[in-house]
């Protein structure tokens, strides 16, 4: 790090970073007094409990202060519910958007953003990235259940009452991801993907909702790193590197004067193409105002000096960047908010109506083996298989062990999708026709657990928590359970229900 900075330091100010643990090192402290960014965004890796989180938050804001600008220091989450939920240990078990869109009930939806805003603001958050405004359709192996719905409307009816719970308790919320992931079938955090869908249609369905909020002054977009050849015809850029798409589309055309932040610049739809300080360096240009660099120091470090020498050698205007400052400080007044206290009756009855929407999501979609409920039979062995997006924690693995006792002698529960193809052994030691296979997760056509229900589908169950769309991926003759939710207490709710 340079140890003499010009007035061009205040190009940090554009740049949010991420980091590993949960303290920081004395290295990283330094860097953020060196580089005054324009704030810190947290992922599961940095969450240990509340108290930790708390005294994590304190510090950074402590470090982050500006005696130079009003522009605030901000601590952002991805806390969408469902699949993206990173205080997931310290919230209720939050449903799925996907889960909530078959409900249907924006007053449900603002309670739950209002319960999971009020406890982000108490720990020292200011920024939620959420919700999620893409549409929901088959098959996207990026969003799953992250969308509220195929209908535009209805995505709009419910990412309204989600903004407006954030808002009441003081956390800035941020549509994603502009113009439209629904349509893309490559996940952009590890390829290069393509929407092309033609201009009519993206008008007509995937754009609705962003251009809807942005009417009723939604703060923050964020722009994803798809490509759109209809709506930038021969660019050939990541949305988040399009000047026809930020400045053209998004501010001149849709009027939108909020700020516009890029989905993390290592992902690798943009950094197999660029490095993420190119990337920085184009997506400022481009019409961003915050540029999420996530888990690489060197490269954090690189950006931001990177963006002082384009400043200094006129390749990055002093007028965009005021532009982009001047956007960041306008959040100030949103998080100057004090959240709205839960009394403990009102979190009670929210718990009772989160088990509601889990309950009502519920659907078994083909038992023909009869294998259902479990306990009309009893097995040798049972192999339980859970393929979620964390490991599972010590209760979970006790409340698996316990359910399974009830309609088998033995039992493996493997949480880990590298072990699968051993632990298929466990159960080929034996007759199969004495042994079940209970596969419960998303993702199965990419794991090795299909390549056993393949060859025994009668003895195979799956609970889908992801795409529901996936049941028509699994093995004919299989028993297949939708859920249309990874959390915990789902999965709990679906296997009482077919004891």
């Amino acid at each position: 790090m340079n140890e003499e900075r010009s007035q061009s330091g205040r190009v940090a100010s554009t740049v949010m970073v991420g980091f590993t643990g949960y303290e920081l090192t004395p290295e990283y402290e330094e860097f953020i007094l060196w580089a005054k960014p324009a704030g810190v965004i947290l992922f599961r890796r940095n969450l240990s409990d509340e108290d930790q989180l708390c005294r994590l938050c304190e510090k950074l804001h402590q470090l982050g202060k500006r005696s130079d600008s009003e522009q605030p220091f901000l601590i952002a989450l991805d806390q969408e519910g469902g699949l993206v939920n990173r205080a997931e240990k310290m919230l209720l078990p939050l449903p799925s958007a996907l889960s909530l869109g078959t409900i249907a009930d924006p007053g449900l939806v603002y309670d739950l953003a209002a319960y999971m805003a009020s406890r982000l603001k108490s720990w020292g958050i200011d920024l939620n990235f959420a919700p999620v405004v893409d549409l929901y359709y088959p098959h996207n192996r990026q969003l799953l259940t992250r969308s509220y719905s195929a209908d535009p409307q209805m995505v709009v009816t419910l990412a309204r009452a989600f903004i407006r719970g954030c808002l009441d308790n003081g956390i800035i919320p941020c549509i994603k991801h502009y113009p439209g992931l629904g349509q893309c079938l490559v996940d952009t955090h590890l390829n290069f993907g393509v929407v092309k869908r033609n201009k009519a249609a993206l008008e007509a369905a995937d754009l609705r909702p962003f251009r809807a909020l942005v009417r009723e002054n939604v703060p923050m977009i964020m722009a994803s790193h798809a490509t759109f050849p209809a709506l930038a015809p021969g660019a050939d850029l990541p949305a988040s590197l399009s000047p026809e798409l930020i400045t053209d589309l998004l501010r001149d055309e849709h009027g939108f004067d909020g700020v516009c932040v890029s989905d993390d610049l290592e992902m690798k739809a943009v950094s197999a193409r660029w490095s993420p300080s190119e990337a920085a360096l184009m997506a400022l240009g481009a019409g961003c105002d915050l540029l999420l660099i996530c888990h690489d120091f060197r490269e954090q470090v690189r950006t931001i000096n990177l963006l002082e020498h384009a400043l200094t050698q006129g390749l990055l205007s002093p007028e965009r960047l005021e532009q982009a400052c001047a956007r960041l400080t306008r959040l100030k007044t949103l998080i100057n908010v004090a959240p709205k206290r839960l009394h403990y009756k009102q979190k009670a009855r929210l718990a009772r109506t989160i088990d509601a929407v889990f309950d009502a999501n519920f659907r078994i979609v083909r038992d023909q083996s009869g294998l259902l409920p479990l306990t009309r039979s009893f097995y040798d062995r049972v192999l339980v298989v859970v393929r979620l997006n964390r490991p599972l924690d010590e209760h979970e693995n006790a409340f698996l062990k316990k359910c399974t006792e009830q309609f088998c002698a033995e039992s493996l529960i493997v949480s880990s999708s590298g072990q699968q193809a051993v632990s298929f052994a466990f159960l080929e030691e034996r007759d199969h026709t004495s042994s079940l296979t209970l596969m419960i997760g998303h993702g199965w056509q990419e794991a090795t657990g299909p390549s056993f229900s393949a060859r025994h589908p009668q003895q195979t169950l799956y609970l889908l928590t992801g795409d529901p769309a996936e049941m028509t991926l699994l093995p004919t003759g299989s028993t297949c359970i939708v859920l249309t939710d990874n959390s915990f207490r789902a999965i709990e709710r679906g296997l009482e229900r077919i004891l």
